[in-house]
């Protein structure tokens, strides 16, 4: 049915350029005969000037319908701009011409001259226009390497050129004495008049090149042969008109409307071969796609289906208006309101749906996988636990098996009701307190390093055993600085030493702790054994013994 109705456009477009050519071949040949009898022919000249009005009318609007076809059928784009701004040029031309030649005044000259001139800004930007065109249609989609509005610039250079003739004669110089008109003994053509004849070959010579190229995608010698059939025709009237024009025989067309409606045609066939974006034939569109879609009217009947089925009810598409609703667990529809309708379409989420479950059987396989190595991280830490303590174990069983040994020995070796009972149990007592405060020690931590006070609190113990030993003891600390585990176990140890060195010998001691060294104040009735792990100095009676860690590197 479309292709029905622009066939038809088609035939009374060309019927209406026609008709129009024929009443202008009549109103020529009814001056030429009203210039050969004037007297006998008086009513011609308003039948001509009738005859040219229709001419006119019918040739303007056929070009103002072609404007209001091309607005409605091509996407806005830079081609549909230089089409209509081609026809204005078109409609510019006929306009001019009429009012030279129709409603001017033979003696008003200037005015006449003015017109001459003005005629050639729509002659300039006709072939401009062309190859504009071209260049859009056969660049499509792809970058731009050149901005063909550029070539307004040379196209305005040539119309200040003409508009300034009067001033500089480059274009047109007057014949001697005479004023020039625009007739032909009036004036001589200048330089710029051959520059706009090469402009006008090179422009269309280019476009036409360029419609060659766009052409080939069509693969349709049909379809590629059509625009230059039309260059061919306007070849062939341009050619009658002139051989008409030599015989003097009246011509149905002129220059002007021949190059402007064959541009037209050749415009035209771009457009119908869908070289420029072509706003039409939605029915097939639709047709031919494998999308589901519809288009509807306002009271929800269908203008447009596309060959995949919309399958909802009016009650469901209402719904869809509001938001999207399922017609099923996979299928999700979605209506969208247009200018003079709506449109819905729908979506098969099947493969959504399937590729979820499958990412939730991932995630929870993931959840599983992480489940299991946080249970084996949680293992692994609680192992090296087990491990660090076994470690740590072994070592206090190594550091303290002499002691323990020591300790079974003394036990041996005590009898209740001896004289000595309460001596020995003091001593002993006095060592576990050693075994106990190392092995604390020892469980602070593999290569760590403990509060001073630990320190403290070990020799503080070993103070409080020392009085039941006859001892009398004090102890004091430096400071609450931390101390390596190593070095506080060897100070504690190297204490133990000197302390049973002169544990006979001694009633009252004091007890210095500090970060680098233990010092023990003591009046001791008798020198010390020689090659205890301290520093000795004697003053007034006292023993001083400075204990340091040579091994931890203090001083």
């Amino acid at each position: 049915m479309k292709q029905d109705k622009t066939r038809l456009a088609t035939v009374l477009f060309v019927l209406g350029i026609f008709l129009a050519g024929l009443s202008n071949a009549m109103s020529k040949y009814i001056i030429q005969q009203y210039a050969v009898d004037p007297v006998k022919l008086t009513a011609l000249p308003f039948l001509s000037t009738l005859l040219f009005c229709a001419n006119l009318s019918v040739y303007l609007f056929l070009l103002v319908f072609w404007i209001h076809s091309v607005q409605g059928r091509l996407l806005p784009s830079r081609s549909r701009n230089y089409l209509i701004t081609a026809a204005l040029c078109a409609i510019a031309m006929l306009i001019l011409r009429s009012i030279k030649y129709r409603l001017i005044d033979v003696a008003d000259l200037d005015l006449t001259r003015y017109i001459w001139y003005a005629y050639y800004v729509p002659m300039i930007l006709l072939p401009t226009l062309f190859l504009m065109t071209c260049i859009t249609i056969e660049r499509k989609n792809k970058p731009k390497k050149f901005d063909e509005r550029l070539l307004l610039i040379p196209a305005s250079v040539l119309i200040l050129l003409f508009l300034t003739n009067d001033l500089h004669y480059l274009a047109f110089r007057p014949n001697g004495d005479t004023v020039m008109t625009g007739a032909n003994a009036s004036y001589f053509n200048n330089i710029v008049f051959y520059v706009y004849y090469g402009y006008y070959g090179v422009m269309i010579a280019a476009g036409l090149i360029l419609l060659v190229r766009a052409n080939r995608r069509l693969h349709s010698f049909k379809k590629t042969a059509l625009p230059f059939a039309f260059l061919l025709i306007m070849l062939a009237l341009v050619l009658i008109d002139k051989t008409l024009n030599w015989i003097r025989l009246p011509s149905m067309f002129t220059a002007p409307e021949i190059v402007s409606f064959c541009m037209i045609g050749m415009f035209e066939s771009c457009v119908r071969n869908r070289l420029i974006p072509y706003n039409e034939n939605y029915a097939g569109f639709f047709a031919s796609m494998r999308f589901p879609i519809i288009i509807t009217e306002r009271d929800l009947s269908v203008a447009y289906r596309s060959a995949e089925p919309v399958s909802a009810d009016a009650e469901q598409m209402r719904d869809s208006l509001e938001k999207p609703i399922w017609t099923d667990k996979d299928t999700r529809l979605t209506g969208k309101p247009l200018t003079a309708g709506y449109a819905f379409y729908t979506e098969d989420e099947s493969e959504l749906h399937r590729m979820n479950d499958k990412l939730i059987e991932a995630n929870e396989l993931i959840a599983s996988e992480n489940d299991l190595i946080r249970a084996e991280n949680d293992l692994r830490a609680r192992q090296a636990a087990v491990d660090s303590r076994n470690i740590i174990y072994s070592r206090i069983a190594q550091e303290m098996l002499p002691y323990h040994r020591t300790a079974l020995r003394m036990i041996s070796e005590i009898h209740p009701g001896a004289e000595d009972f309460a001596e020995r149990i003091a001593r002993l007592n006095l060592l576990n307190a050693y075994i106990k405060r190392g092995t604390n020690l020892l469980l602070a931590g593999e290569g760590g390093e403990i509060p001073l006070h630990e320190l403290q609190q070990a020799a503080e113990e070993s103070a409080i055993y020392l009085g039941y030993c006859g001892v009398r003891a004090s102890v004091a600390a430096d400071g609450d600085d931390l101390i390596a585990r190593d070095t506080a176990l060897r100070l504690y140890t190297m204490f133990r030493t000197v302390i049973d060195s002169i544990l006979g010998s001694v009633t009252r001691l004091h007890i210095a702790v500090s970060r680098a060294q233990i010092r023990v104040n003591a009046d001791c009735a008798q020198p010390p054994s020689p090659g205890l792990p301290a520093e000795i100095k004697e003053s007034d009676g006292l023993y001083y013994f400075i204990i340091t860690d040579k091994e931890g590197g203090a001083p």
